[in-house]
């Protein structure tokens, strides 16, 4: 006899949890999409294709993703064969690329980067940068 007690009050707390969900779904309360699913990148891709179809070139398209992106750091060695710099908190090496960015040249306080022949920089936030004394 227990056993059906504890199926009975599992089958009613499930449903009692489905009518919930139910009702904040339809109040616009509910959960839209599985929050621990990564992003589809064919997506995101398409929306660009999108913008480009709205009037915009590949040209405007690719400023806009650089201009989304942060040069948080660089770091460079005194003779100049090494460098590394920090983009949106990524520690990337000089011809690795980030986010379909090729990182061609690091400066002290800027970083040049090209996708598709078209070549951006990157400027560190000066108000990040401490004065050397």
């Amino acid at each position: 006899m227990k056993r059906y007690y504890g199926k009975i009050l599992g089958a009613a707390f499930l449903a009692a949890a489905m009518v919930v969900a139910a009702s904040a779904q339809e109040a616009g309360h509910g959960i839209s999409r599985d929050p621990f699913a990564h992003p589809d990148l064919k997506t995101i891709k398409t929306s660009s294709v999108v913008a480009q179809r709205r009037g915009r070139s590949p040209e405007e398209i690719i400023r806009d993703e650089a201009a989304a992106m942060e040069l948080r750091a660089t770091i460079r060695a005194e003779t100049g064969d090494w460098a590394m710099a920090n983009i949106n908190g990524t520690m990337v090496e000089q011809g690795e690329e980030i986010e379909g960015f090729t990182l061609l040249e690091i400066g002290e306080v800027d970083a040049l980067l090209s996708k598709e022949g078209i070549e951006v920089i990157l400027l560190m936030e000066l108000s990040n940068i401490l004065p050397i004394e």
